[in-house]
């Protein structure tokens, strides 16, 4: 047994990435290495309070890519990217 998990993008992810005009190439060089760890441990990543099994990752700012909220649920064998965001200004 593989103790890596499948990345699956929700159609919501993809829909999120496209409104905010993320360039994919880039932002898929970026989120390699992230979506790496997300597949291995997922519970690395905050875990969103009052949800089952919701987490937050932080992608960039890298390559061109603004600051991201990458939200994600999981299971033993899953990943599931719901939905992209502008981090907010810190």
């Amino acid at each position: 047994m593989s103790d890596c998990r499948e990345i699956c993008d929700e159609h919501s992810f993809r829909e999120s990435l496209e409104e905010l005009g993320v360039d994919r190439k880039r932002l898929d060089a970026v989120m390699e290495a992230i979506t790496f760890t997300a597949a291995r441990t997922p519970e690395y990543f905050p875990h969103v309070k009052g949800t089952a099994n919701l987490r937050r990752m932080e992608v960039g700012p890298a390559l061109g890519v603004p600051k991201l909220c990458i939200w994600f649920t999981h299971t033993d064998e899953q990943i599931r990217m719901t939905l992209a965001e502008l981090a907010p200004d810190e």
